[in-house]
């Protein structure tokens, strides 16, 4: 097999991430499946007084603002804060139900290969500056692992992903073909790999 690289975008799992150690995945939730189990429709309002005068950070769901009696009330600025959130839980919900439907015909159909749900992505060399572009944010640093898989590995691309404002049933047609590619459907480099088994890191490369 061609030479594999695995993008560590740097959290609470730095300490696993050096060169040489040996990773174990496919028995726990990943990271990205972490933030879907975590999500919630919430809005942190700053500054509130309480009945006893204290100020503080206060999670709030989004739907108490989204009445007309609410929205009226609020300075300008504290809309625009609550539709930013809004916007941003909306976008993170169509993401979580595409991943659910991935996940709904992997099971059905293609139970053989790796769940995204508690995979590790690779990529290749070629495909490796696309996922690096992607993935870089001026919040978070990460690392670039020459690594060696041994275990399950299952190939498709980024362009095969189903589209998150498509009707649910033309998802899940989407999806079938995620998880049956065509090899002309990888000739372009976007492809990532998704892997379970156990991951070791040969070499740090950035």
């Amino acid at each position: 097999m061609e030479q594999l690289y695995h993008i560590h975008i740097n959290n609470r799992f730095d300490d696993q991430f050096v060169e040489g150690n040996t990773i174990h995945t496919g028995d726990e939730p990943n990271t990205f499946r972490h933030a879907f189990l975590n999500r919630s429709c919430t809005f942190i309002e700053k500054t509130i007084i309480d009945e006893q005068g204290r100020e503080g950070n206060f999670r709030r769901d989004i739907l108490e603002f989204f009445t007309p009696e609410k929205i009226r009330t609020l300075p300008v600025d504290k809309q625009l804060e609550v539709l930013l959130a809004a916007r941003q839980y909306i976008q993170n919900s169509k993401v979580d139900f595409r991943e659910i439907i991935l996940e709904d015909v992997r099971r059905e159909l293609y139970p053989q290969y790796p769940s995204r749900y508690s995979c590790f992505w690779l990529t290749d060399k070629d495909s490796l500056p696309f996922w690096e572009d992607m993935l870089k944010t001026k919040e978070r640093s990460h690392q670039i692992f020459e690594v060696e898989p041994q275990g399950k590995i299952f190939v498709s691309t980024d362009d095969l992903l189903p589209e998150c404002h498509h009707p649910h049933n033309m998802q899940y047609e989407e999806a079938i073909r995620y998880w049956d590619p065509k090899p002309s459907d990888l000739e372009k480099n976007t492809r990532e790999y998704l892997f379970e088994g156990k991951l070791t890191l040969t070499k740090r490369v950035k």
